[in-house]
């Protein structure tokens, strides 16, 4: 069912919330993200602010890919590096403050990006 896909999605809009990481092909550029919050909201739109100044804003949306994977789709947009996040991201572990992400492509380039839910 799609239960799953709903319930990420209700996790998600409840609040701001962090990069906590993203490694890039064992590179950590977490830092790069220091300060910034991310805040998803219905009809897929998500807003990125700093110090309550919104930065950029692009869409995001939770569902169920090809072979039943849960896939997190974030698009902000190519440049700087909020653009690195823009991917299709396969979703591995879910909890009521963290959401980790993974990807990675035909190259095996491989990607981890974790948000937690801003205190």
């Amino acid at each position: 069912g799609e239960g799953d896909v709903a319930e990420i999605r209700n996790i998600m809009l409840g609040g701001l919330w962090n990069v906590a990481l993203y490694d890039d092909e064992g590179m950590d550029t977490t830092v790069e993200y220091a300060g910034m919050d991310f805040g998803f909201s219905m009809f897929n739109q998500v807003e990125v602010s700093v110090n309550d100044d919104p930065i950029t804003a692009g869409v995001w949306r939770i569902l169920r890919g090809d072979g039943e994977n849960l896939q997190f789709y974030l698009n902000l947009g190519d440049a700087d590096a909020l653009g690195e996040l823009t991917e299709a991201w396969y979703v591995t572990e879910v909890a009521a403050d963290r959401i980790e992400l993974v990807y990675e492509d035909e190259n095996v380039n491989f990607k981890t990006l974790v948000f937690e839910k801003k205190m």
